[in-house]
């Protein structure tokens, strides 16, 4: 079941009001493809909402970046656990990942805006001079996963925000896409959907109403936001964060039955945080305290964008050399100190 509730926007934040139960059938009480709200997030995990935040009353979250360093340098990311069994993205060519509509390769949409079209975030709930990506899961699906398989369209033609379901879209005759045909076309409502490029992408659907804080810890000066990018789903605009493309390799693995059978599997990065920490001794007095990963401390190998960078980390620790003063920088750690703690977690750094 999805519910919606109505959007309002204002200068300083997004709100979302109005909550409001909606139909099972998100097409019964609407004509078209067109707006039916924002997603109720009162079933997406924790995680999903926010610092305090609460499904059963958006926007009380606040979705802060987790500091960290690269090469000495700041940086943040965003933490969300990683919650899969394993590493595995498609099994023979079965995909794990949902299946996203990334418009156009490069993801600046080539829809057509409206004549003489100027973006008015009081009255627009969307910018209409671009085409929001389509998804087809959310976090409270059993299974999710941040992470989706890309499927690209091309919008040349197509009216900005004119599509907004995967329904809808495969239908239309203004854009271009590959599509598959459906596993069970007897299934009342199955329908073809798009053919995936054989990329993966790091895209967490988040509460959209919630505060969420850009790299450096700010909001957009202009719109009071931060780097959530917004989309669809069955005509329900959504907020997502970016993490960028996940890197991948194909491996041959046997099964059960001893038989053989292409994986696709995900690629992460190393992430490390000191075991001790600058901390306050509770009277004013800095001191070593216990490290986590999250305290601000933590290492990434590599920053979005560069070579080893991926949105997945996997999480090693390591015994600084001085406790009070822990090394910024993967070079200096002493490898001989830095153990893997057999955890994975999504590391998302986005573009500020």
């Amino acid at each position: 079941m999805v519910r919606r509730w109505s959007v309002q926007t204002r200068v300083v934040s997004l709100a979302f009001v109005s909550l409001a139960l909606g139909a099972c059938d998100p097409y019964v009480r609407f004509v078209g493809d067109s707006n039916a709200g924002a997603v109720d997030p009162v079933n997406f995990p924790a995680e999903y909402l926010g610092t305090d935040g609460d499904g059963k009353k958006p926007g009380m979250g606040v979705m802060m970046p987790v500091a960290a360093s690269v090469a000495d340098e700041a940086v943040g990311y965003y933490l969300f656990p990683f919650t899969a069994p394993d590493l595995s993205l498609s099994i023979q060519g079965e995909l794990l990942a949902p299946v996203d509509y990334q418009f156009d390769e490069d993801g600046g949409s080539r829809c057509t805006a409206p004549e003489s079209y100027v973006f008015d975030q009081q009255r627009d709930a969307v910018r209409y001079d671009e085409q929001g990506n389509i998804f087809t899961m959310l976090p409270d699906a059993e299974g999710y996963l941040p992470v989706v398989a890309e499927v690209v369209v091309h919008s040349s033609g197509l009216p900005c925000q004119d599509v907004k379901s995967e329904a809808r879209l495969v239908e239309r005759s203004d854009v271009m896409l590959e599509l598959v045909p459906p596993k069970n076309p007897q299934l009342e409502g199955s329908h073809p959907t798009g053919k995936p490029s054989g990329r993966f992408f790091a895209r967490p659907i988040i509460d959209p109403s919630i505060d969420v804080r850009l790299p450096d810890g700010s909001v957009d000066a202009n719109t009071g936001l931060g780097p959530q990018k917004w989309g669809w789903y069955q005509r329900y605009l959504l907020a997502y964060l970016d993490g960028g493309e996940v890197p991948t390799f194909d491996r041959m693995v046997q099964d059960a039955q001893g038989g053989r059978q292409l994986v696709t599997e995900m690629v992460p990065q190393a992430i490390y945080f000191p075991l001790q920490h600058p901390g306050d001794d509770g009277t004013g007095n800095t001191v070593a305290v216990d490290g986590a990963l999250g305290d601000g401390f933590d290492i990434l190998s590599a920053v979005r964008g560069k070579s080893g960078a991926s949105p997945l980390c996997e999480v090693f620790s390591f015994i600084p050399k001085d406790p009070l003063a822990p090394e910024t920088s993967v070079k200096a750690i002493d490898m001989s100190s830095a153990q893997p703690t057999g955890q994975y977690v999504w590391c998302i750094q986005v573009t500020q």
